[in-house]
């Protein structure tokens, strides 16, 4: 039915909504960080974090098994239908058995209590969240029209937020606004599937899908573990205030690594379709790749992050949250790993069906999840709810590269590794003396970063002469003069 697409293409598309993701947070986080104070944006941040692990409770593995399963059949109207229907009805069952359990804590325990307003307005989140079915247009490559509507909706959404919340007593509305993006992009993507698909509920079949539905699920409610449920767990044991900070750092995590997060969504359905088709020379010249990207990309990310955290929280959330530079400092290794565990897990686990050994990793995060944050939190607060994070992530990265190398024999790239490690050690040292020259700390900033594109882009091309990086440079220039 659909034509494969570039996978440049794809990743142009793919690229500028993930700057958009970026772009946009700048326009209005710093206005609400500042407007909210750090105990109001604590407070949206607990209700956000509670919402946003049973919005992954309703979704259980959705996401990757519906990119994976409508990318095997999107050349056949029928078949796809039938396919999209039965998924489509089995996320709902789930979705609304998740809202009821949600809505009946929120009675029961304190801090959900307390939260209650914002939990209510959360489960209209959570159910259109189901709705938005992005897993469907990401199985038949429809990254242009993702892009399209998300650049549109968050439009909107930036003009209302500037327009509505205007002092700190604002934050049910920011929350509703917040909530808003979600419904429209359900209502947009459910009349637009009907261009590919037919509505029906004849001829569901739900069994082939219940299991790994279930498996990749549990993934990735483990995986909200360590990153959603660490933000509540320290709710309950501090207050909105210490939320606050983390959630400034955390923030600003998931901005930069949207871009990587990107070319590993385009990458998805390319790799199923690889393996069902056994082509394991292109599976792995596609995962070298991936690598490649990853080490250019997030060693001097790192480097800027580390350096200039001040400036950054500064610039983005205001003096108020100056305990967030710590917080960000410890988690900024995560751009590396999480990038690199997105290659194992997405890339190259989820493609070959290993789903028990997914299941593994995210059980293993968790548990180091829950023993670091007994260890960690009521001690060291935001802090120690970061530390926990890294901790978690890097034992999920650690079990993954096991099961990879088990099923595939593939090895972590440590020449890769050293050599953008010596490329990165100038790069560090140039940046630490630039922002002690006494100049104004951001012009110091705009420039490092300037700087740094530069030395890595000129390094790679011409000194170390990269073939895979140099090859994607040209094809990415290439493909954003024909987009």
């Amino acid at each position: 039915m659909s034509k494969s697409k570039s996978i440049t293409n794809n990743f142009v598309w793919s690229s500028i909504l993930a700057i958009a993701g970026y772009v946009f947070p700048l326009i209005t986080f710093p206005y609400v960080t500042r407007v909210l104070n750090p105990d109001g944006f604590g407070y949206t941040q607990f209700a956000d974090s509670v919402v946003q692990y049973f919005s992954i409770l309703a979704l259980l593995g959705i996401n990757s098994i519906g990119i994976r399963e409508i990318a095997r059949v999107r050349n056949n109207r029928v078949k796809m239908s039938i396919v999209y229907n039965s998924l489509l009805t089995l996320n709902l069952i789930a979705t609304i058995a998740v809202i009821f359990i949600l809505l009946t804590l929120s009675f029961v325990f304190p801090s959900f209590a307390s939260h209650q307003d914002l939990l209510f307005i959360g489960s209209a989140r959570i159910l259109c969240g189901t709705l938005v079915v992005e897993w469907f247009y990401k199985g038949i490559e429809e990254f242009r029209y993702i892009t399209i509507r998300a650049l549109l909706v968050r439009s909107i959404y930036v003009i209302l937020v500037f327009i509505f919340v205007r002092q700190e007593d604002d934050y049910i509305i920011y929350f509703i606004l917040t909530t808003l993006i979600t419904v429209v992009n359900a209502i947009i993507n459910i009349c637009y599937s009907t261009k590919y698909v037919n509505y029906s509920l004849s001829h569901l079949n739900l069994r082939p899908y219940i299991i790994p539905f279930v498996t990749l699920g549990a993934f990735q409610v483990l995986t909200a573990v360590y990153t959603y449920l660490n933000t509540i767990y320290l709710g309950v044991v501090s207050d909105d205030t210490q939320v606050g900070y983390f959630s400034i750092a955390t923030k600003i995590h998931h901005i930069i690594l949207s871009l990587y997060t990107a070319f590993t969504s385009v990458m998805l359905p390319r790799m199923s379709a690889l393996s069902l088709e056994y082509d394991k020379d292109k599976f792995f010249d596609m995962i070298n790749k991936s690598c490649a990207v990853l080490f250019v990309f997030s060693f001097p990310l790192m480097i800027l992050l580390y350096i200039f955290a001040p400036e950054i929280i500064g610039l983005l959330a205001g003096q108020a949250y100056g305990s967030s530079i710590p917080c960000l400092r410890i988690i900024i290794p995560l751009i590396f790993v999480i990038g690199y565990e997105q290659i194992l897990v997405i890339q190259i686990l989820v493609p070959l069906r290993k789903d028990s050994a997914i299941l593994i990793n995210s059980s293993i995060g968790a548990m180091v999840c829950v023993f670091s944050n007994l260890l960690f939190v009521k001690s060291l607060l935001s802090q120690g709810t970061s530390m926990v994070w890294l901790l978690s992530e890097v034992s999920v990265m650690l079990s993954a590269q096991f099961f990879v190398k088990r099923f595939t024999a593939f090895l972590f790239p440590f020449k890769l590794f050293i050599e953008s490690f010596i490329v990165a050690v100038p790069a560090f040292l140039f940046v630490y003396c630039l922002s002690l020259i006494n100049f104004d700390k951001y012009v110091n900033f705009v420039l490092a970063s300037t700087l740094i594109v530069i030395y890595y882009f000129f390094v790679y091309k011409y000194i170390l002469k990269n073939s895979i990086i140099n090859e994607l440079i040209c094809s990415f220039i290439n493909k954003i003069h024909h987009v």
